[in-house]
């Protein structure tokens, strides 16, 4: 099983990536300040800011500091349909692809830790140890009870549950769960899907 690897950087996450080939690893970006769309082309990449807490809760952050109603308020975010669909989509990729997944957030955000708690509920669901980049770049790696297959069969049956709760609420499942693809997965599309997903992608740039 490949590893989640936390980048409390783009510096970090550059040195991932010099390490990395990229058809080894997926980027899912957790950040104000990291544009996905600028990010190198030949990986996938993936615009997760829906999993930042939100302006309430890092309110409760800068007035208290990390304290356990910071902690319980975010974790209690990360349960609603959208975010858990989101949430899973790390782990489907993982296991699914057998990728890494580098979680990704600039160094003024990592103040906020919510990187480390993404990376406690994952553990607490799905019994996957994420790594630091300092541990990774010691050798370590993400660690599980889970083999692979069994990820894959969690992850799928998790997909199918919240999948179906987010459209029942109303809400729009984004495209591709807001994947940007690398160029060579975007020629191998077909004709059709690849004619959507383009309008997608200038779709997000008009808004930016």
């Amino acid at each position: 099983m490949k590893s989640i690897i936390l980048a409390n950087s783009s510096n970090q996450l550059g040195k991932i990536l010099n390490k990395l080939k990229p058809e080894e690893v997926e980027i899912v970006v957790l950040s104000t300040r990291i544009d996905p769309i600028m990010l190198d082309r030949r990986y996938s990449r993936h615009n997760y800011s829906h999993l930042i807490p939100p302006l309430p809760i890092l309110h409760n952050f800068l007035e208290y500091g990390y304290d356990d109603l910071y902690v319980d308020r975010y974790m209690a975010y990360l349960k609603t349909p959208m975010n858990y669909l989101f949430l899973n989509q790390i782990i489907y990729n993982l296991s699914h692809r057998d990728v890494n997944m580098v979680l990704v957030c600039e160094k003024e955000e990592s103040e906020f830790q919510y990187l480390e708690l993404l990376a406690k509920a994952i553990k607490s669901v799905y019994q996957v140890k994420c790594v630091t980049y300092k541990d990774w770049k010691k050798g370590k790696t993400s660690k599980s009870v889970n083999d692979r297959e069994t990820l894959c069969a969690i992850s799928e049956k998790v997909y199918n549950v919240f999948k179906s709760k987010v459209i029942d609420s109303g809400y729009e499942i984004p495209i591709m769960m807001n994947e940007l693809l690398p160029k060579k997965r975007v020629k191998e599309l077909p004709k059709k899907l690849k004619k959507l997903y383009i309008r997608h992608i200038e779709d997000i740039q008009s808004r930016q």
